[in-house]
C-alpha cells in the first residue's frame, strides 16, 4: 500500500506505530509506516516512493507525527556471500531511539 505525507496529515489520528527507514543499496532511503497493522510506503503525489539521502532526512520528514517505534534497515551483505542462506528476513533491523 502507498500513502502520501498529505494523506498522513489528513488522518484524524496521526499516530504511526512503526517507521521503517529502508536502505536502498546504502545510497537512498525510503520510509515505510505501519498504522493499525497495515504497512504503507510513503510516496509523492504521483505514487512514486519518496527517497531520502539519509536516515536523518527521512526522520525529519516525518517528525510532525507521533511515532511509537523507528527502525533503520541497512543493506545486508549476506546474500552476496558464498555459502550463506538467503532465507528469512532480508534486512537487519536497527532500533532508533528518538529524543523527545
Amino acid at each position: 500500500m502507498k500513502v502520501t505525507l498529505s494523506e498522513l496529515k489528513a488522518r484524524p489520528d496521526k499516530a504511526i506505530d512503526l517507521l521503517e527507514i529502508v536502505s536502498l543499496e546504502g545510497r537512498y532511503y525510503l520510509a515505510r509506516v505501519t498504522i493499525d497493522g497495515q504497512t504503507h510506503v510513503v510516496t509523492d503525489n504521483h505514487g512514486e516512493p519518496l527517497l531520502y539521502t539519509g536516515t536523518a532526512a527521512a526522520q525529519e520528514a516525518l517528525s510532525a507525527f507521533p511515532i511509537a517505534r523507528t527502525e533503520v534497515m541497512p543493506p545486508s551483505g549476506y546474500d552476496e556471500m558464498v555459502g550463506l542462506s538467503d532465507e528469512g528476513e532480508p534486512f537487519m533491523r536497527v532500533p532508533v531511539h528518538r529524543s523527545k
